[in-house]
């Protein structure tokens, strides 16, 4: 993913099939190596995005609690609340939250 240049820097490889929630592993590897020297620098990136996330999820939830209310686009709304909510899950693990609840 990381090949070390002949200047010492580093050129970042991503796969064209990379997935929107594999990038939280990419992230990591990036800043694994970026911030080598300072591990606390490390663990604050996956925390934004652990947070980030959540926020996802909550807003998710958030309109699901309220669809009873809507009264014009509440296939809209309820589509846009599973997407938000499995973003938030696909940020914080890497897992499509659809796939745990069918198994």
């Amino acid at each position: 993913m990381l090949q070390k240049r002949p200047d010492g820097k580093q050129t970042l490889f991503i796969p064209k099939d990379l997935q929107l929630w594999e990038m939280v592993g990419v992230m990591e590897v990036v800043h694994r190596d970026t911030f080598a020297a300072k591990p606390e620098r490390q663990d604050m990136a996956k925390k934004k995005l652990l947070e980030l996330g959540t926020t996802f999820q909550n807003t998710g939830i958030y309109i699901m609690q309220r669809l009873a209310s809507i009264e014009q686009g509440k296939e809209i709304a309820n589509a846009l609340a599973i997407e938000l909510y499995n973003y938030g899950q696909w940020l914080i693990d890497g897992t499509n939250a659809e796939k745990l609840l069918r198994s």
